[in-house]
């Protein structure tokens, strides 16, 4: 059974009806790497070449692109049909759309406000919000499919340009009781004996943490359990192991003496790709701003706490 989508078809026929990969993607208002990847997955989908590209002239169907073709103009003909023949109130209106991406952590602590403001000032805006990893957002955002994007760092990425618009501190942890607690008080060395609760390796999540963990002085670690859910690492942590957290996560145990804190990682980076396209300028412009001022509260709540910062066992970076 084929898994081609709707609008690998749409770009196929575009592209075929405009003469060429630039032009195609200038009639649908996205980038031509874009509309080269929708291509290819087409092809992969139905297991042959259905263009051939030619460096300098229009690109041609093959002649299983010229059956596709036809079928393609079918299927798109029958779906908008469809869409036609539906009740009024099931119809898609025509509406200014806003696509943001980020990672759950920081959509649950800090945007969930941000996108009920944004849809309560904005009713004529269809706002469609994406979680997951970065690794599944990566080509999205190359192809400016994205128009916000907000994901956890530390220094620049390869993949695409972005700014931090938020640094949160974060550290190791351990319970109060663990068998080492006192050791580390005497030998920071003894931390690249630990095995410690980590994001999955290979992850851009693994590479942020093994960043901060370099600069921290901690160049040498084993991996205890890999996961990246931030309830599970503090009940393991909790539980007796050792694993890095951010300081809102685990506030409270510290302050109850259930967990201490090992050692003070670099501040995590809260990073943001912003490229809306001109459709939605107003609109994302309102969701960043937006943005900004939850973040900015946050950082005002943290400095406005009468509590001392939260201290460690080792003050200065291991080694």
């Amino acid at each position: 059974m084929l898994h081609t989508t709707f609008r690998q078809l749409e770009v196929f026929v575009a592209v075929v009806d405009a003469g060429s990969f630039v032009a195609g993607a200038d009639r649908l208002g996205i980038t031509q790497p874009a509309v080269s990847n929708h291509i290819r997955s087409l092809e992969a989908q139905v297991g042959c070449v259905v263009l051939e590209r030619r460096r300098g002239t229009s690109c041609v169907l093959t002649e299983e692109g010229r059956n596709l073709y036809d079928r393609a103009l079918q299927l798109l003909d029958n779906a908008e049909k469809l869409a036609s023949e539906l009740p009024r109130g099931l119809r898609r209106q025509s509406r200014t759309q806003l696509k943001v991406w980020t990672q759950l952590p920081i959509m649950m602590q800090w945007l969930r406000p941000v996108v009920v403001e944004v849809m309560r000032g904005n009713p004529d805006v269809e706002l469609g919000v994406e979680l997951g990893s970065f690794e599944t957002v990566v080509q999205q955002i190359r192809d400016r499919e994205v128009d916000i994007a907000y994901f956890l760092g530390h220094g620049e990425t390869a993949e695409f340009a972005s700014e931090v618009v938020h640094t949160e501190p974060h550290g190791i942890f351990a319970p109060a009781d663990h068998p080492s607690v006192l050791e580390f008080q005497k030998n920071p060395e003894a931390l690249r004996d630990l095995p410690l609760i980590l994001p999955k390796r290979n992850s851009h999540f693994f590479r942020v943490i093994d960043k901060c963990l370099m600069q921290a002085g901690i160049d040498r670690y084993s991996v205890a359990c890999e996961v990246r859910d931030a309830p599970i690492i503090r009940e393991l942590i909790l539980s007796g192991h050792v694993g890095s957290m951010f300081h809102y996560v685990v506030e409270d145990d510290v302050k109850s003496g259930k967990l201490v804190q090992l050692v003070e990682l670099p501040a995590m980076e809260f990073r943001q790709v912003y490229q809306p396209r001109a459709t939605c300028a107003r609109v994302a412009g309102h969701f960043a701003a937006e943005a900004r001022e939850a973040f900015a509260r946050s950082a005002r709540a943290r400095r406005d706490r009468a509590e001392p910062p939260m201290s460690s066992l080792i003050a200065r970076p291991v080694g």
